[in-house]
């Protein structure tokens, strides 16, 4: 089944050229973010400049996963990026997931990010606007959930504390190895890909400014008809025509 998906840039800033763009599934019944741990680990080791915080089990309660099936499972690690995207007001922004090795899908955005950028997924217009986000609306591509782990050609940023997240990160990826059996070189799963964000010549960082250019698409090939350069929200437009009567 064919399910929405938006492709986002993980990283502190759109300048960065080493970002990866990921596809998201966009799920309003999930009420945290969640990641295949193998997935994600793959990110972090060749992304870590993209890595906000980790909070691991050591620290805090595993969160209980579960939902339509009897079975449950946990997520004993939680991953924040870096956004390279601004809220309205221009404060920055960063995406927190809980990560489990028995989570099905590669990345998914649940109600926090919904709820927080104030999303709305129009299906129709196969696009997601987020009214708090400085950004046009996100191109939905509607494809298969996929778990996978990423080929990435890239080398992490060498950086004094870069070096020592990548030194704790191998040392509980031996860990969780050991945990719940898992070839984390490989995975479980056959090797997809990761493609780097593709971005404009110029990017204007100016929050004020009155033209702002947007840095990339959120589809890898371009859509048929582009809705997004001057969709405005159905719902929305409906609301402010009745506060001007």
């Amino acid at each position: 089944m064919a399910l929405p998906h938006a492709n986002f840039v993980l990283g502190p800033d759109f300048e960065s050229p080493d970002c990866p763009n990921v596809a998201c599934l966009i799920d309003s019944a999930a009420s945290i973010n969640t990641t295949n741990l193998a997935f994600v680990l793959a990110l972090a080791k060749v992304f870590p400049h993209c890595v906000s915080a980790m909070y691991t089990s050591d620290d805090h309660s595993p969160v209980i996963l579960s939902g339509i099936v009897m079975t449950t499972t946990e997520l004993p690690v939680a991953l924040e990026f870096h956004l390279p995207y601004r809220m309205t007001d221009g404060s920055p922004t960063t995406v927190c997931f809980g990560c489990g090795p028995d989570v099905s899908v590669n990345m998914i955005l649940g109600l926090p990010v919904i709820f927080a950028t104030k999303m709305v997924i129009d299906v129709a217009e196969g696009v997601a606007a987020c009214r708090a986000l400085d950004c046009n609306p996100f191109h939905l591509d509607f494809r298969r959930a996929r778990v996978d782990v990423p080929k990435v050609a890239a080398e992490p940023r060498s950086t004094p504390s870069i070096g020592v997240f990548l030194q704790d990160l191998e040392a509980l990826e031996k860990h969780w190895s050991c945990v719940y059996n898992i070839d984390f070189s490989n995975g479980k799963h056959a090797c997809g890909t990761v493609k780097r964000a593709r971005f404009a010549p110029s990017i204007e960082k100016d929050i004020g400014a009155a033209e702002k250019v947007e840095p990339f698409r959120f589809n890898f090939a371009p859509a048929p008809n582009d809705v997004t350069e001057n969709y405005t929200d159905p719902a929305l437009a409906k609301w402010e025509e009745n506060d001007e009567e």
